[in-house]
């Protein structure tokens, strides 16, 4: 049996996803713009809160009520934002993989016609159509969740480890 390393199965899956590679890196380009757009939230809820503990410290006088709106508007506008390019990047990889998926269904077609009679008349016809469903369906789930899963879990670290350097460099050394 012959074994594959994972730069000859990337390359090899770059080469079906070569015909949609501009929706492929649209994908990318939403994922990592939300996921920003999601790391940069909770500084702005920091702001809001230090706004309102002044506004408490205070006596409970001078509340910008045009200002608190602001920033409540623009907390919500980027958790929109975010979560929405992440939808619609999930959407796109859903799409180019049900196009892949074709392709492969259509390469087993022609192929399972070239089997020879022999091969069909020892092998229970099930045994071989459940082996070439799930393999399919594994790859159509890796690349339309599994891959953006991926991107998104490895944009949130390095997001969250740069937001933490901009809120408190000392606690981040710490924690790190």
């Amino acid at each position: 049996k012959k074994k594959y390393s994972y730069s000859q199965l990337f390359k090899r899956l770059g080469g079906y996803l070569r015909k949609d590679k501009g929706k492929f890196n649209f994908s990318i380009f939403l994922l990592i713009v939300g996921n920003f757009a999601l790391s940069i939230a909770p500084k702005l809820v920091c702001n809001v809160v230090d706004y309102l503990s002044k506004y408490v410290s205070s006596g409970y006088v001078g509340l910008d009520v045009n200002y608190l709106a602001l920033y409540l508007l623009g907390i919500a506008g980027l958790y929109v934002f975010g979560n929405g390019s992440t939808i619609v990047a999930n959407r796109f990889t859903l799409i180019i993989s049900r196009k892949v998926s074709k392709v492969f269904r259509n390469r087993l077609h022609n192929k399972l016609n070239k089997v020879p009679i022999n091969y069909l008349d020892t092998h229970p016809s099930g045994d071989i159509m459940a082996r070439l469903t799930n393999d399919l369906i594994t790859f159509e789930t890796f690349i339309s969740s599994d891959l953006t899963d991926f991107i998104v879990q490895i944009l949130l670290l390095i997001l969250v480890f740069v937001m933490m350097i901009l809120v408190n460099p000392y606690l981040t050394v710490i924690y790190a």
